[in-house]
């Protein structure tokens, strides 16, 4: 079955919004005035089928769009808005002709089905297009909304639609095809809308020019829009740049690890795992006061991880404060009392604190849980 065909079949379930155009006073004319998000929005290729996307990441060229438009290792090819006299141009056509439009190239990094977003990285992104900013606080029942994308029954391409905020909440909904949506959503109403591909994976902003939100589905015959939340938006981006962190530690990169990892906090900053492999990283590069800082912000979002209260322990050991290392041996046994190598740290702790005891028999421990120890 064809990429077109198979979305054609999930719209008889509920209409994803490759399906679901926006109608507005942008397709009355040839152009329309530049305004936040137009720039930063890209109308995106795959084979016969067509969606939208929006720049996140201007430095990593990174393009977001939903995982039912492109999935993981699919090429693409994106066109930004092409400008004359002040104005973008808006004549599906001319986007559409190879010979008129700069096609750039691009391949998907990383999608999730269950949040229904993708991440599409670009060759190269103009100088012109900026990133598209996202939103600390969530929107409010009642908030305005504005939409954009590429409806593709429409002759134009960059349209607008405006609606309100009608109700946050968990989306769970199956649109066959092994497309099973599970996070937050908001639905939007708005009155300026009707059927025709191309809108997913459009930005929705408020009006401070923030994301919100990203197009995904609508019922047929509606006047809502279901959109993915921000705040998931937030997670799968601080998600793909731990996971390079953690690439990178793997590979002893570790300045590369520490970028990686501030990146996914910027993204989320609520993520433990990340607040943990940046930590990793300044303690392989000895720089153990900024160590023991991330991974007590690791522990305090995540008490249960026992690795960061081990390595925190291995940090304060560098650093001559031998009990602080005992007592985060002991917080990680607590938590796993499996844990082969926090016994050995916590041996090595306790020799320091001059308990020859305690420390041989946590050395035997160790021993017995894991022989290949030394």
């Amino acid at each position: 079955m064809s990429y077109r065909a198979r979305l054609v079949s999930l719209a008889s379930l509920l209409p994803l919004l490759c399906w679901v155009g926006l109608a507005g006073a942008a397709a009355d004319g040839d152009s329309i005035e530049i305004h936040q998000p137009l720039p930063s929005t890209g109308l995106v290729l795959l084979g016969g089928s067509q969606g939208s996307g929006f720049l996140v990441d201007r430095e990593d060229r990174l393009l977001l769009t939903n995982h039912h438009v492109a999935q993981k290792g699919q090429s693409v090819e994106t066109i930004f808005p092409i400008y004359d006299m002040g104005k973008v141009l808006i004549r599906r056509d001319l986007y559409l002709n190879p010979k008129k439009t700069k096609r750039i190239a691009g391949k998907c990094v990383a999608s999730d089905s269950q949040r229904d977003l993708a991440l599409l990285q670009l060759q190269t992104v103009p100088p012109d297009v900026p990133e598209v900013r996202l939103a600390n606080n969530p929107p409010k029942v009642g908030d305005r909304a504005h939409l954009l994308g590429n409806p593709g029954k429409s002759d134009a391409v960059w349209v607008y639609g405006f609606g309100k905020v009608q109700k946050l909440g968990i989306m769970k909904a199956d649109f066959g095809g092994g497309l099973k949506v599970q996070a937050q959503t908001l639905v939007l109403t708005t009155d300026d809308r009707r059927i025709g591909p191309g809108a997913s994976g459009g930005p929705v902003i408020n009006d401070a020019t923030e994301l919100i939100g990203v197009i995904q589905s609508g019922p047929p015959n509606s006047a809502s829009v279901n959109c993915i939340d921000y705040r998931e938006v937030r997670v799968f981006l601080g998600d793909y740049q731990r996971e390079l962190a953690s690439a990178a530690l793997r590979g002893k990169q570790y300045t590369e690890a520490v970028t990686r990892a501030t990146k996914a906090l910027k993204f989320n900053s609520y993520d433990a795992l990340a607040h943990n492999e940046r930590g990793a990283a300044y303690s392989f590069q000895q720089r153990y006061d900024e160590a023991i800082a991330d991974y007590t912000a690791a522990v305090k979002l995540d008490p249960k991880l026992s690795r960061t209260w081990r390595s925190r322990a291995t940090a304060y050991f560098f650093k001559g404060n031998y009990d602080q290392a005992v007592a985060d041996c002991t917080a990680a046994l607590k938590i796993d009392p499996q844990y082969a190598q926090a016994y050995l740290s916590r041996s090595r702790a306790y020799a320091k604190l001059g308990k020859t005891a305690e420390a041989q028999a946590d050395r035997d421990r160790a021993l017995k849980l894991d022989p290949t120890l030394k």
